[in-house]
């Protein structure tokens, strides 16, 4: 009997090395209970690992030793399921092969996903595979989690995946065909059409009337030679120099030059082709061995050295990427001594947006909006759904103008403020306040902070020493609390958050489901975690 070959990693297919090994096994009347011991001797590098983290019990299961490796090389239901739709013929595999290949990765794909091998189990196996590749993203992990077989499981649990969000199938689609939809259709060849000659048909980079633009001379035109070369420049074979730079104070043209037009030197009113760095083209120079200054030139003796300016520019973009803030200013705090119900109402009536706020609030309609505008008892609120509260409605209050400093003071300059950044102080406002414009007054505010500005500079903050930790010797003198959320998706409860709390002398837990983490349902499950034990 021949020996059997040794498992070769990213060279041997798992699953055919398995099928021989069984079929070479029941060949040889070896019982199913000693099958392990000799694939164990044929296991190499990554298998052999997946192999020794199985407990002894396990190690002599052959059904569980194949489960495991088929894990550690990814041969999972999803996996048949791609292979069996994604699967092309092979090189030299004839058509009968191709089949049985099929075949192969179905059955494997049916089996993992505990189908039956009936005609109603392999229908709700590929309905249930394209009503899944039809979902939305969230929807298509959170029915993929929870494995369901039978349709109507399927059904029930998206129909209320959906209902606790307030959405329908069709909002979102997993692959995007919204998107590919809305793509414009692409353009026939008839439809191209050059920009050089103005015909379609091609573009401009196959345009057969398309200039071919060589090297050529910047001065005259010419692509005959170059401008160092250029005749028009040059005067008995050499270029026409000056006695000083171009714009200085005195600029001459030695008369045993001349003109490069071959005019003559001799008189004051020459006209030369000059070509410098600060002015080009004919200029009326004055030729002579002493003569002091040039004639109509147009540059002045005190003009600056334009070889010493530096030539940084700012392109558009990078202005448009430039952030300009405006002036920061230190506001004054007021300082208000309490404002009761009627002082409000009166300033909301006396803010002129506040009040058509409230002459909206009382026309427009409300069905379907998830924020508007509310008028009760004489006060404007503006009222929101809140996600992270089960949904509920939350009503802030429309802050007038002359109470919002006062409003942003109390937030962050105070104690119970602590100079907080940004994000925290605006959150701190918008648990009660609401006015327009409120994220930008915020994040000036914050800004403009004296104290702030001069406490702490960015990166200077120095690591704390390290101290030792006291041990809490006595049960439940001291424990640590911690909320753990929001948590996608929620239960079938609707609990999004986890209250945890944990005894820092015996290390007893306690976890409490919530729906939401504001301050009185929190308080509500700390009073029923201390209620048996007292508190700490």
């Amino acid at each position: 009997m021949p020996k059997l070959p040794a498992f070769v990693n990213r060279k041997d297919d798992l699953d055919s090395w398995l099928l021989r090994f069984v079929r070479f096994a029941t060949t040889s009347g070896w019982p199913k209970e000693s099958w392990c011991t000799p694939l164990s001797a044929l296991l190499t590098v990554r298998t052999l690992e997946a192999f020794c983290r199985l407990s002894e019990t396990e190690a002599t299961d052959y059904d569980r030793v194949k489960e495991v490796l088929q894990k550690r090389y990814n041969l999972t239901e999803d996996s048949y399921r791609q292979r069996f739709r994604t699967c092309s013929p092979e090189e030299g595999e004839n058509p009968s092969m191709f089949i049985v290949r099929l075949k192969t990765y179905l059955e494997r794909w049916m089996k993992l996903a505990e189908a039956p091998q009936t005609y109603e189990a392999l229908r709700d196996l590929f309905v249930k595979e394209q009503f899944l590749e039809s979902s939305p993203a969230d929807l298509f992990t959170y029915l993929r989690e929870r494995r369901l077989a039978d349709l109507e499981e399927v059904a029930r649990s998206a129909e209320l995946f959906l209902t606790a969000r307030k959405r329908q199938l069709s909002d979102r689609a997993r692959q995007g065909t919204t998107h590919e939809q809305n793509k414009p259709p692409i353009s026939k060849k008839e439809e191209i059409i050059c920009h050089n000659c103005r015909k379609p048909g091609h573009t401009t980079q196959n345009c057969r009337n398309k200039a071919t633009h060589g090297r050529g001379c910047y001065h005259c035109g010419e692509l005959t030679h170059m401008r160092k070369d250029c005749p028009k420049l040059r005067m008995n074979n050499s270029q026409v120099t000056s006695s000083k730079r171009a714009g200085s104070a005195a600029m001459r043209v030695m008369e045993t030059q001349g003109s490069a037009s071959g005019e003559d030197a001799g008189k004051a009113d020459t006209r030369y082709d000059v070509r410098t760095e600060v002015q080009d083209g004919l200029l009326q120079l004055a030729s002579g061995k002493r003569v002091p200054a040039m004639i109509d030139c147009g540059a002045c003796g005190d003009d600056p050295d334009m070889t010493a300016m530096v030539g940084a520019v700012t392109t558009r973009a990078q202005a448009r990427q430039e952030v300009r803030h405006r002036p920061l200013t230190v506001p004054d705090t007021p300082k208000h001594t309490g404002v009761d119900l009627r002082e409000l109402i009166r300033l909301q009536q006396d803010d002129e947006a506040i009040k058509g706020m409230g002459e909206t609030a009382m026309s427009e309609n409300r069905a379907g909006r998830t924020s508007f505008f509310e008028k009760r008892d004489g006060i404007v609120y503006r009222v929101y759904n809140d996600a992270t509260r089960g949904g509920a409605d939350v009503r802030l209050v429309v802050l007038p103008e002359s109470l919002r400093k006062y409003v942003m003071s109390s937030a962050h300059d105070t104690i119970t403020g602590g100079h907080l950044g940004i994000k925290k102080t605006r959150e701190k406002i918008m648990s009660n306040f609401y006015w327009p414009g409120m994220y930008e007054d915020v994040a000036r505010y914050c800004r403009s902070c004296d104290i702030c500005q001069k406490t702490v500079s960015k990166g200077t903050v120095q690591k704390a020493p390290m101290e030792n930790i006291p041990v809490v010797d006595v049960p439940f003198k001291r424990v640590a609390v911690d909320l753990i959320g929001p948590i996608e998706p929620a239960s079938e409860a609707g609990h999004r958050y986890i209250l945890t709390l944990v005894d820092y002398a015996t290390r007893y837990p306690e976890a409490v489901p919530l729906r939401r983490i504001d301050t009185e349902t929190v308080a509500e499950a700390l009073v029923d975690i201390y209620s048996p034990l007292g508190v700490p």
